[in-house]
């Protein structure tokens, strides 16, 4: 079941509906590289090379994290997915809000770590036309 646009607005205020991982697109990129490594036999070359291109002899530890990459996938925080430990998502679940941009500590100590330049990032803009206008001009 596809989620309607308001429920893509994370706890932090982030838009989910706009996000690589949550769109499929690092899944799908990951896979076409594993895919075009596998068909030209990198791993059975890449050693051959960490003389010429030294990068090389991280091939192993590449094509595990290209593996995680073929399974990175997130539905939405909303929907359970993302770092369950999330120490915006708890406050924010703790404290009973809907999202940060409806705290009054805003900006706080946690938005200000998770984006020193903007604090409050899109939480305004949200605390004024609300999430689902907001999700809306995305």
């Amino acid at each position: 079941m596809a989620l309607e646009s308001k429920e893509l607005v994370s706890y932090c205020g982030l838009y989910c509906g706009t996000c690589a991982v949550y769109k499929g697109q690092f899944v799908e990129a990951a896979k076409q590289l594993q895919n075009l490594c596998q068909a030209y036999g990198v791993a059975g070359w890449a050693p051959q090379m960490t003389d010429y291109a030294p990068a090389m002899a991280g091939y192993e530890q590449f094509a595990g994290v290209l593996e995680w990459f073929t399974a990175f996938d997130c539905k939405s925080c909303r929907e359970g997915d993302g770092d369950p430990n999330c120490k915006m998502r708890i406050c924010v679940k703790e404290r009973g809000l809907d999202g940060c941009w409806a705290c009054a500590d805003l900006p706080c100590d946690l938005r200000r770590a998770f984006n020193a330049d903007d604090p409050v990032g899109a939480c305004v803009r949200i605390r004024e036309i609300g999430p689902a206008a907001w999700a809306a001009e995305q």
